[in-house]
């Protein structure tokens, strides 16, 4: 199951109004092509939304998000997504790679890291089973983007552990390494996670950027599955704007 999740910045969203209401009509046309080009899946979906001028007003610096989802077999893909604005013509594509991991094979797989800009204190910071990927992906920072000082909060499922057969759970440790310009700045292993009694799990953790350079970034996350002895890794790429100017005062 892919989840889907397209955002677009309300700032750039055409609209006709009427009274107080302002209305907003897109058309959404998804495909997926294999490695030979040839096309698996393809979907379009009218949207039709409106917002009134006060709930407007608070949305121009976020963005209007559609979260979907559809299943592919296990390889690599391309996604090529594509947004008509009905009102004025125009049109925003955008087009991404896609892994669908074969979890019948041995060893453990991953899926892809959701990166989020939440504020998260530290409290709350922990390891193991949490909320669907599916919600993460809807709270994800697609741009990537980042502010130094920013809580940057990641997401991501394992699948295929192996169960011990003296305590039928799994073991799992974790840890994660920040790149920048191919040297490696920080290597952080994850609080323990407690073992349980699945061979899926959802993991999530929270790092304070307050000590990072700006510029592009890549977070490596890997996963040991300690009964087995065998490792998965996936890395993402972000970056780290530089912070803006204090403005003078008059």
């Amino acid at each position: 199951l892919v989840p889907l999740l397209v955002a677009i910045p309300y700032a750039s969203l055409p609209s006709k109004r009427s009274g107080y209401d302002y209305f907003f009509s897109l058309n959404l046309t998804v495909n997926v092509s294999n490695s030979l080009g040839q096309v698996v899946f393809e979907a379009s979906k009218d949207l039709n939304f409106k917002k009134s001028a006060t709930e407007l007003a608070g949305l121009l610096d976020s963005s209007f998000r559609f979260l979907s989802s559809f299943s592919l077999e296990p390889g690599d893909y391309r996604l090529h997504v594509l947004v008509l604005d009905n009102y004025s013509g125009k049109v925003g594509t955008s087009h991404q790679p896609v892994s669908v991991p074969d979890l019948s094979a041995d060893g453990p797989a991953m899926s892809d890291i959701v990166l989020s800009r939440e504020d998260v204190q530290p409290e709350s910071r922990t390891e193991g089973k949490t909320d669907s990927l599916g919600d993460a992906v809807l709270r994800a920072n697609t741009e990537r983007v980042f502010r130094v000082g920013d809580e940057m909060k990641l997401f991501f499922e394992v699948y295929n552990l192996s169960l011990s057969e003296a305590t039928g759970r799994n073991k799992v440790r974790a840890e994660y390494v920040f790149i920048q310009a191919g040297k490696i700045i920080a290597r952080i292993p994850a609080p323990p996670i407690e073992p349980f009694a699945q061979k899926d799990c959802r993991l999530q953790s929270s790092f304070r950027l307050k000590n990072f350079q700006p510029g592009d970034h890549i977070l490596r996350a890997t996963v040991t599955d300690e009964n087995s002895g065998q490792s998965v890794s996936r890395e993402i790429s972000f970056s780290i704007s530089v912070p803006r100017p204090p403005q003078s005062r008059q």
